[in-house]
């Protein structure tokens, strides 16, 4: 798949403090996910992100360039497990880059057999993962779905 670019980024913060989650998300996840947008939007070769998480950039790979990112770049987040803190952090702070979510619930497979099998992935879409802030049941479509459900639960 010479279209896709797989990037992993760790952390060394303390994944169970919702403050330091922020800062990975700001400091480290955003500024790189930001490098990959801006090169895509412009055309311009895609960084490479190296051990360090320092980046240099890629002059072999060539970039469609469309100023419109948002049809064609795609971001994908995986999880296996993780504080809560660690992933609301990561999925709030994504939420305008609409990823797909890939959560490894199996692991067993892949830690005994070195293997990772499809039946071990569930794969949700931004749509399915995201969740809607309450609103005030007055605010609501009059004869929409949710205002009926609302109306009858009165």
């Amino acid at each position: 798949y010479p279209d896709i670019k797989v990037v992993t980024i760790h952390s060394s913060t303390n994944c169970f403090r919702y403050d330091d989650n922020i800062r990975f998300t700001k400091h480290e996840l955003l500024p790189c996910i930001e490098r990959y947008r801006d090169a895509h939007a412009r055309g311009e070769p895609y960084p490479n992100i190296d051990k360090s998480g320092l980046s240099s950039w890629d002059s072999s790979n060539n970039n469609e360039y469309n100023p419109d990112w948002r049809d064609s770049l795609h971001v994908t987040i995986s999880f296996a497990d993780g504080s809560h803190a660690r992933t609301h952090a990561i999925q709030t702070a994504l939420r305008s880059y609409r990823p797909t979510c890939y959560h490894f619930w199996q692991l067993k497979t892949f830690w005994h057999e070195n293997k990772v099998c499809d039946d071990d992935i569930e794969e949700h879409s931004f749509d399915e993962m995201e969740t809607v802030p309450a609103l005030q049941a007055s605010s609501l479509t009059e004869g929409s779905f949710v205002r009926l459900v609302v109306d009858e639960m009165r």
